[in-house]
């Protein structure tokens, strides 16, 4: 191959539509999986992934919009159970591999000749990736104007998030008992004025700018050669010739058996990492859920005066990059939409077993080691009455893990009624989805029809005692005054549907593969060059 010929990495031909550019100028591509080797999968089916969907993005802490005025009589009472609420952004979320996902970065490699060929990947002695951070910055006067633009384009999109919400309940209303049309076409109306103030906020961020001259940068991980896994970030050239920075093997799809979609199609893959044990020298982790990331490709043209080895990179031959992948931000370890994705269950001793074991004289394998001056063991001095530390030998204490189990769920179960209610932590109850199995919630039907008829009217008095009484059963003594008094009907309703799931049950387990949705394949002949 001619070195004169350009070469250029761009998107997998199955990903040109999507992203509404000439071929030319698209950018390599992630993908999602559910499995723990997408690597594997990807060489059976390239196309077959994980849609991104709004649970993919990245949501905002924004101040919830207000709602419509209650009657006189409930206008002191709550609406919502926290003031707070996320809307999603641009920016995609990547899970950890902990949240059962796991990701691919795939681009394809091209001649920029007349007909846009593949390459024959031979021609190529060296092919990876690498993860750089992006940075904005700005004069620090600007800071000011800049939050001020930023919260009110977090408001308008909060605005459109409850609107959105709002006409998808209406049109599952209408889908269930025909609810009032009209209502729903003044809803779409109302999403089309929202997402216009979205846009405008967005244009007023851009011409801000544009204004102040920010400037993006990009930083690459440059490892320290004399220390394993510590390094920096340090700014690095966008499309360098010389790699200094820490990269990611990418590998070329070679299709077992090669159909009419791969057949002559030069494809490269490789594992992006969401987690490492890289970090500065001051102890700072290399990835963090806070800071934006970006992925560009690269491949390496063997130069024809080298002789080939097998040996990634065997020649110092010309770089070529391709354009940053969209932006990405990875979740947070708790991101809890990432910990259900996985689901964990600890089961708990059986007493009656864990009793019978005990009598019969079993061991507590597990065991505790104080240093001298460290075992934690206290008494009051006799004069002054102030704590002295009296375990100043070295001792060996054992336990059995049931035992550490039993106590642990205990405290657990005793202190989180008592934190939600005196902290007044209502919202930590969505958070728990069991009731013990011999609760029975009194109200039945009767409370349910009296409920559903009073959402925008003073509840009766016996329909609150009932409430007050369920609250007092399900969350616990003082719960019910409190969340009766506060909380509008609404709030009360979804809140006591929620708790009243004993989720012990077998027909209440969520499954954890039925939402998943897979992308739609894409015909090789249907791709445009545009």
């Amino acid at each position: 191959m001619s070195a004169e010929r350009d070469l250029m990495l761009v998107a997998p031909w199955y990903r040109w539509p999507r992203q509404a550019l000439p071929a030319r100028q698209t950018r390599p591509v992630l993908q999602k999986y559910d499995i723990a080797d997408p690597m594997s999968a990807f060489r059976k089916d390239p196309q077959r992934s994980l849609k991104f969907i709004e649970d993919d993005l990245v949501h905002s802490v924004v101040k919830a919009p207000a709602l419509p005025s209650l009657p006189v009589p409930l206008q002191n009472l709550q609406r919502r159970l926290s003031p707070l609420t996320s809307v999603p952004t641009d920016v995609r979320k990547l899970f950890l591999e902990t949240h059962k996902r796991s990701y691919l970065v795939v681009c394809e490699l091209h001649v920029d000749d007349p007909g846009f060929p593949c390459v024959d990947r031979r021609e190529v002695c060296e092919a990876g990736f690498v993860i750089r951070r992006r940075k904005v910055t700005f004069p620090a006067e600007a800071e000011a104007e800049v939050r001020d633009i930023v919260g009110d384009l977090g408001a308008a999109s909060a605005e459109l998030a409850q609107v959105q919400r709002r006409a998808d309940g209406m049109r599952m209303a209408i889908v269930r008992d025909g609810a009032d049309r009209p209502a729903v076409v003044a809803l779409t109306q109302a999403i089309a004025q929202r997402r216009d103030g979205v846009d405008l906020e967005r244009r007023r961020l851009a011409e801000w700018a544009d204004r102040v001259g920010a400037r993006r940068t990009e930083l690459g991980w440059e490892p320290d050669p004399t220390t394993e896994r510590i390094g920096r970030w340090k700014v690095v050239d966008a499309e360098p010739q010389e790699l200094t920075e820490t990269t990611v093997r990418l590998y070329p799809l070679v299709p077992a058996t090669p159909d009419e979609n791969t057949s002559g199609v030069t494809l490269y893959f490789g594992l992006v990492p969401t987690g490492t044990a890289d970090a500065t020298v001051d102890g700072t982790a290399r990835f963090d859920d806070e800071t934006l990331y970006q992925i560009r490709c690269y491949v390496r043209r063997h130069d024809p005066g080298c002789p080939r080895t097998s040996k990634p990179g065997d020649c110092h031959g010309e770089l070529i990059w391709s354009r940053p992948t969209d932006p990405y931000r990875l979740a947070s370890h708790f991101d809890l939409t990432g910990t259900s994705n996985r689901p964990v269950t600890v089961q708990l001793p059986d007493l009656q077993a864990l009793e019978a074991e005990a009598a019969m004289g079993r061991g507590a394998p597990f065991r505790l080691k104080s240093p001298e001056r460290s075992n934690l063991v206290f008494e009051n001095d006799p004069t002054t009455m102030m704590p002295i530390m009296i375990g100043r030998d070295a001792a060996f204490c054992s336990f059995a893990i049931p035992l550490i189990t039993i106590v642990a769920t205990f405290l657990f179960k005793l202190f989180l009624p008592i934190i939600v209610i005196s902290f007044q932590l209502w919202f930590l109850l969505k958070l728990r989805f069991c009731i013990p199995p011999t609760v029975e919630i009194g109200g039945g039907g009767a409370l349910d029809a009296a409920i559903a008829g009073s959402l925008d009217v003073d509840l009766d008095a016996s329909v609150k005692i009932g409430l007050e009484d369920e609250f007092e059963i399900i969350v616990g003594p003082g719960a019910g005054p409190h969340l009766t008094g506060e909380y509008s009907n609404q709030v009360l309703i979804d809140l006591r549907k929620d708790l009243a799931k004993d989720m012990s049950l077998p027909s209440f387990a969520p499954s954890f593969t039925a939402g998943l949705e897979y992308e739609t394949p894409v015909l090789r002949a249907e791709a445009s060059l545009r």
